[in-house]
């Protein structure tokens, strides 16, 4: 998927550059044109990092908890509601790097050693959090 987003931006790039040779613009609406082309590439890895990405992985993070736990007779403390997210953010995790370094390569699998799995478990510290304090919280929720 990489590679094809990275084709179609070069893609963009080549006629973008082709199209100011061919019309011979000064060198500021050029300028100003490659700029709305950098704009555009933030908001597409934007996009791809925070809503297909980032809202994807915590959904699937959530539901495990959310069905299995937050019901839950042992679920009884605020603290529980950690536990229980940082553990399915870790099993996430690990069948995540897993899947990198099969369909990848291990260095894929190492990098996310030292950026993803700290950053999962943090992610999971805090949906843990918030689900504890809903669960214990005295207004009522929809559970």
């Amino acid at each position: 998927m990489r590679k094809r987003t990275d084709l179609s931006i070069s893609k963009g790039s080549f006629v973008r550059y082709n199209y100011y040779h061919a019309r011979n613009l000064c060198r500021e609406s050029y300028l100003l044109y490659s700029s709305s082309s950098f704009s555009e590439k933030i908001a597409y890895v934007f996009c791809d990092a925070f809503l297909m990405a980032a809202l994807g992985e915590e959904t699937f993070k959530l539901l495990p908890v959310y069905i299995l736990v937050c019901k839950n007779p042992n679920f009884n403390e605020q603290f529980d509601g950690i536990v229980y997210a940082v553990f399915v953010s870790l099993g996430f995790a690990l069948a995540e790097n897993i899947m990198y370094v099969f369909l990848n390569e291990i260095n894929a699998g190492i990098a996310k050693v030292f950026a993803a799995i700290p950053a999962h478990a943090m992610f999971g510290i805090m949906m843990g959090y918030y689900l504890g304090l809903a669960k214990f919280s005295k207004k009522t929720y929809s559970y």
